[in-house]
């Protein structure tokens, strides 16, 4: 019998309790205050969603078997001097040839309405170098920058010597090499049949679309060494 009234007032303090709360909630204070309350619990979950996962594994205290080393350019050769010798056909069929260095896909020859069978082959113990391989070197440009241009008669000096560049519509633009030739010097300054052109001022561009073209008359031997630098080093 004693302990009814006792239970009854705890009840009575608990129901007065949540009254009190839930007046408290209500007022503006009370619902700033649950708000507050609200996001710093979603917050705190977010937070623990992102924290990373880690495991832990077996230490690795040595490298076997490990090496490290640099890898140097290699030089594929195009930057060494190269030679090209060429003697364009005689008798009664024979006429001249265009020596041409460059002209990847036949671009600027074709331009010039150069015909393969004018263009001249100079595969041979003599050249370093054919036709077809200065082709596909011309693809990744190289410059020439000097020019030891040799000849069997000094008449050859006359025939075209010429830098030609192949443009988008299919038309050719033309420089003309013979003026420098004439002027240019020979080893011995009494040698008629050898030239040097120093090209450095304004290095002749060998690519997919500019190339040097020299036309060789009938029964002449054209002997040339160049001087290249590469484009791509």
């Amino acid at each position: 019998m004693a302990t009814q009234p006792i239970q009854l007032t705890i009840k009575k303090h608990v129901m007065y309790d949540q009254e009190a709360i839930s007046k408290m909630l209500a007022t503006p204070q009370g619902l700033r205050a649950l708000s507050a309350i609200k996001l710093d619990d979603s917050q705190t979950a977010a937070a623990q969603a992102l924290k990373p996962t880690f495991q832990r594994g077996n230490p690795v205290n040595t490298f076997g078997g490990q090496t490290q080393a640099a890898v140097s350019t290699m030089d594929t050769g195009v930057l060494q001097p190269f030679t090209i010798q060429y003697t364009a056909p005689t008798g009664a069929a024979g006429t001249g040839k265009w020596l041409i260095v460059g002209n990847p896909g036949g671009l600027v020859s074709g331009s010039l309405s150069i015909a393969d069978a004018d263009i001249a082959d100079y595969s041979g113990t003599s050249s370093t170098n054919s036709y077809g391989e200065l082709q596909e070197y011309a693809r990744g440009g190289f410059t020439i920058a000097s020019l030891n241009y040799q000849v069997s008669d000094s008449a050859q000096y006359a025939q075209a010597v010429i830098v030609a560049t192949r443009s988008l519509d299919g038309s050719a633009a033309k420089k003309q090499l013979n003026g420098l030739i004439v002027s240019s010097l020979n080893p011995m300054n009494n040698l008629s049949n050898v030239r040097i052109l120093d090209l450095n001022g304004g290095q002749v561009l060998i690519n997919r679309d500019t190339a040097l073209l020299i036309f060789v008359g009938q029964g002449v031997t054209v002997t040339l060494g160049i001087s290249a630098g590469g484009v791509r080093s």
